[in-house]
């Protein structure tokens, strides 16, 4: 029997997403990731940047700053740039950033622009706790973004929803989704906005959802 903590292969080379997990090079947690062209690059909080050849599998890291990003970051053809979640002010706006020039040069960080917030929020409220974030692209430069919250018990949902609510602390947990519609555009000078669309929350196992 394998020893305690240890895993069992199919075969003596293992799996390529075992030996690149073997190999990577970054010993901090990771901040930010994203394809570009036909490498994945992974920022950490403390190590910069590396970036690993999919063709090789050979890890690099050229690169000393962050991407501004938290999560994972969304390259969008129509204006040729990478959407995420911002690394500044605890993901609560979205921001782009050309990651091509950024290729070229290692030493110089890539240029980004705040895109807002998607939410029509500069704050959520003090009792919802942010547990995860995802970001879907659906062509045309529209995205939908998803964001999880521990939130507390739902029996006056629509007044704490506006925020007049405050539930007692010894109520329960619950676990919700606020998904949003967003639309990145562009004007003549190349400058980007956001444009926010349909957006809905949902509660987990109580089978309802709200209109934001």
């Amino acid at each position: 029997m394998p020893a305690t903590g240890s895993t069992t292969r199919r075969s003596g080379t293992g799996s390529p997403c075992s030996r690149l997990q073997q190999q990577r090079p970054y010993p901090s947690e990771i901040r930010a990731y994203t394809a570009v062209g036909d490498q994945l690059w992974v920022s950490t909080v403390d190590d910069g940047t590396f970036c690993l050849d999919t063709e090789s599998g050979a890890w690099s890291n050229a690169r000393r700053w962050a991407l501004p990003f938290r999560g994972r970051a969304e390259y969008i053809p129509e204006h040729r740039l990478w959407i995420g979640f911002s690394d500044r002010g605890g993901q609560q706006e979205l921001c782009a950033s050309g990651l091509a020039l950024a290729a070229v040069s290692a030493r110089r960080p890539p240029v980004w622009q705040n895109l807002g917030s998607d939410m029509g929020l500069r704050f959520w409220p003090k009792d919802w706790h942010l547990t995860s974030t995802d970001l879907l692209p659906l062509g045309s430069g529209r995205l939908c973004t998803a964001r999880f919250f521990l939130t507390e018990d739902e029996d006056k949902s629509e007044d704490m929803f506006r925020f007049r609510y405050t539930p007692p602390p010894d109520t329960t947990s619950n676990f919700m989704v606020v998904l949003v519609g967003v639309e990145v555009v562009s004007d003549e000078e190349g400058k980007l906005r956001m444009i926010r669309h349909k957006s809905q929350r949902y509660t987990f196992g109580r089978d309802r959802a709200f209109p934001m």
